[in-house]
């Protein structure tokens, strides 16, 4: 789909993912620390995995005229 670009947008989605989980654990070592337990902390992951469910449905495969010159037909 990134035609050349790929190397770029990898970089660009592992490195947020690593600073994702990087807050996810200090803020659910936060939570536990304010309520005693971790239940908070994995009903807002839940959520978020739910919505970043809903947000990969979102995602189109490019028409022909989009993926000119990135070797996507």
């Amino acid at each position: 789909y990134f035609g050349a670009q790929t190397p770029i947008v990898f970089g660009w989605v592992f490195a947020s993912h690593q600073l994702g989980a990087a807050v996810a654990a200090a803020g659910a070592g936060w939570l536990r620390d304010l309520q005693g337990d971790y239940d908070l902390a994995f009903y807002l992951a839940a959520g978020l995995c739910g919505v970043a469910a809903l947000l990969c449905l979102s995602v189109r495969t490019p028409t022909a005229e989009q993926g000119a010159g990135l070797g996507v037909a």
